[in-house]
């Protein structure tokens, strides 16, 4: 993602809620699946956080919310918020990177809903697990082989 994206996400299109109401003016409607994940980026050099929703079946951006902090009180607003805008329109199904604040708020919020990992983020993590295991192995491996004799 290039490091502008959020900025153009969070630019002024109504005074609530911009993406929202956009989505709404246009008459996006949810597919019933919605992707859950943070961004984190820079601002006049300060580090922020960002809550993204995404529709994967529909490819659009439903929220996008500069945040503070990502825990379980900032994803619940956040949540609420899709929730008081789509009113009608149930979550069914939702995607996440496996962030435990996600849990509460989503089974509180929208009890019907399923949870699935986040494809992406189970392979990186699978990936990071054999990359450390492969790494031990050729430590030991070194550790056992005669050292080099100084002239």
């Amino acid at each position: 993602m290039h490091r502008t994206t959020p900025m153009r996400w969070t630019q002024k299109v109504s005074e609530k809620n911009p993406i929202l109401v956009l989505n709404r003016k246009i008459g996006c409607h949810l597919s019933g699946v919605l992707c859950l994940d943070e961004v984190h980026y820079r601002v006049n050099g300060k580090k922020v956080c960002g809550l993204a929703a995404i529709d994967p079946n529909g490819n659009w951006l439903v929220h996008f919310k500069q945040v503070k902090r990502r825990d379980k009180d900032t994803i619940r607003k956040f949540l609420q918020e899709i929730k008081e805008t789509y009113l009608g329109e149930d979550i069914l199904f939702f995607v996440t990177d496996g962030y435990k604040g996600y849990i509460e708020p989503m089974m509180e919020l929208f009890p019907r809903a399923k949870h699935q990992l986040c494809k992406f983020h189970v392979m990186r993590d699978i990936n990071k697990e054999i990359r450390q295991y492969v790494e031990e192995k050729r430590r030991k491996q070194r550790s056992r082989l005669p050292k080099p004799q100084k002239k």
